[in-house]
């Protein structure tokens, strides 16, 4: 599945938009932005590769973020310059991996992608330094699905122990 990032009106700014891929889930009908994901399932989000990512020679950043209930679950983020930021990852795109049980089923997660890159700056004003940054942010939801046996998965297990009974009446009969 892929997610465009960005906005047709932004297409003409920078024609390569960051593209996320996720590895598993379905989306729900109706045009509502959530991916229904069974707990029991692992699930990856990549971004594509950022290609402005620090071809102008201004600061870009990519960030890749899950949060649930207003706490941060995953958080990631990548700067084109780790002088400002030091510790932090100085990489043109980004890839998480949940694995299989680590979303709590019943609850729904906000997952936010965005791509920020300073197009322009400006010294005019004495002391003050303006700033022109594209920015490109997804947001969706996941919503955390147990997985709920079939039916013949319950038939086997009342027949397993019907059976179980039946033999165990047999053997009381016998003694």
């Amino acid at each position: 599945m892929n997610l465009n990032l960005g906005a047709a009106a932004n297409a003409d700014i920078y024609p390569n938009v960051p593209v996320a891929t996720l590895s598993a889930g379905t989306w729900a009908g109706g045009g509502v932005n959530t991916l229904y994901l069974n707990t029991d399932q692992a699930l990856t989000i990549s971004t594509s590769t950022f290609t402005d990512f620090y071809t102008n020679g201004y600061l870009s950043h990519i960030g890749l973020f899950i949060s649930n209930n207003g706490s941060d679950f995953v958080e990631l983020e990548s700067f084109s310059d780790n002088t400002l930021f030091p510790g932090e990852l100085t990489t043109d795109s980004l890839s998480t991996t949940l694995n299989a049980f680590s979303l709590t089923g019943g609850q729904s997660y906000l997952v936010e992608i965005e791509f920020n890159v300073v197009v322009d700056t400006s010294d005019e004003l004495s002391g003050v330094l303006g700033v022109a940054l594209f920015t490109s942010r997804t947001q969706f939801y996941i919503q955390a699905v147990s997985a709920v046996p079939e039916p013949a998965t319950y038939a086997a297990i009342l027949g397993a122990v019907a059976l179980v009974g039946v033999m165990v009446a047999r053997r009381r009969r016998l003694v």
